[in-house]
């Protein structure tokens, strides 16, 4: 498939995930929202402290989550 682009499939990727919505930015905002409740859900069940980044590039988005657990003692 030498015609095939990385950027190509990767907005047909979220296009067809949000239903035929080619919105990048639909589809960060998405995307933050279930990272934010992925780290509430850390937070209350494991006690880890996190944070998110979202970032879109040319073929898709890069997320960057970091979880920190505070040991006392």
């Amino acid at each position: 498939m030498p015609d095939v682009q990385v950027g190509d499939i990767a907005r047909k990727a979220i296009e067809e995930l949000f239903e035929g919505r080619n919105d990048r930015e639909y589809a960060r905002v998405c995307i933050e929202e279930d990272l934010a409740d992925l780290e509430s859900q850390w937070e209350r069940l494991l006690g880890l402290k996190a944070s998110s980044t979202v970032t879109s590039t040319e073929d898709g988005f890069r997320v960057v989550l970091v979880a920190l657990k505070d040991y006392n003692g």
